[in-house]
């Protein structure tokens, strides 16, 4: 579930046969490409199975990780995400607790602004931590008025235990809330990443210099280049809702 997780979240949302086909349909583009570069003759097609093959292992292997480094980077910020959300619900006195009496507490789940500083300000505080990030005005607001104010990020000065289980749990979570948003209306091609094709159109469009078949390329970059217009264009059209 973890990895469906954040393959689906890393592909901006498109299910498991979005992806497949995507996958088909660019590997397709990509023997083509192949099969017309080669010389005619016996060999010609088995040879162009083997160089799609050894492709579609580089793409595989860049696939993997592209989607570890996403995981590593992902799971840094849900864990970033429960310790803010348990720090909010945490009772005053034990938060108290673990902070000690001379930190200024902003406990709320948007930005801190100037508004909410101000009490703090015209305290005698010397260190503020706040759940939430503080606003860029906030922050030049206190240092004009009164610098020698701290304001920290309250996890780098306490930061609550967050376990694989309430990783897993949030994720459960997330995955069963956007089955609930999901409604099947069919393949959508123009959710296809276009910057695949748009690279893969100029490689085609270079390529069609030093080949036979320029016209074939050429064809092939022209469709490779008007796809993902075509796509934003029906997207841009459909009406909303």
């Amino acid at each position: 579930m973890e990895t469906a997780y954040f393959k689906k979240k890393l592909y901006g949302g498109k299910n498991a046969f979005s992806r497949i086909a995507d996958a088909v349909f660019f590997r397709a583009f990509i023997f083509c490409a192949i099969f017309l570069m080669l010389p005619a003759g016996e060999l010609r097609l088995p040879l162009a199975l083997l160089l799609l093959t050894a492709a579609c292992i580089a793409l595989k292997i860049l696939a993997d990780f592209r989607l570890a480094r996403f995981r590593t980077r992902e799971r840094e910020e849900i864990e970033k995400k429960l310790k803010r959300q348990r720090l909010l619900l945490m009772p005053e006195d034990e938060l108290r607790a673990e902070l000690g009496m001379d930190f200024a507490i902003i406990r709320r789940s948007k930005e801190v602004g100037i508004d909410e500083l101000l009490p703090i300000i015209r305290g005698d505080y010397k260190i503020c931590c706040s759940v939430s990030p503080f606003s860029k005005e906030a922050q030049d607001f206190c240092a004009a008025v009164k610098p020698e104010l701290e304001l920290r990020d309250m996890l780098s000065v306490f930061s609550p235990e967050i376990t694989r289980e309430d990783m897993e749990a949030y994720i459960r979570a997330q995955v069963a809330l956007g089955a609930k948003r999901i409604r099947f209306k069919g393949f959508r091609l123009e959710r296809v990443a276009a910057s695949k094709y748009l690279v893969l159109g100029f490689m085609l469009l270079l390529l069609s210099f030093f080949v036979r078949y320029t016209i074939y390329y050429r064809l092939l970059a022209t469709l490779s280049f008007v796809l993902p217009l075509f796509f934003r264009l029906r997207t841009l059209q459909r009406p909303a809702g």
